[in-house]
């Protein structure tokens, strides 16, 4: 149970750090 519940947890939490990071890049790229 434990290891499937993690390998949930890669598979919604690691989809969200990766938008953040494109949210990241995006804002830095608009910046003057």
């Amino acid at each position: 149970e434990r290891l499937t519940r993690h390998k949930l947890n890669d598979k919604v939490i690691f989809p969200m750090v990766l938008d953040m990071n494109d949210m990241v890049d995006s804002n830095i790229s608009a910046a003057p």
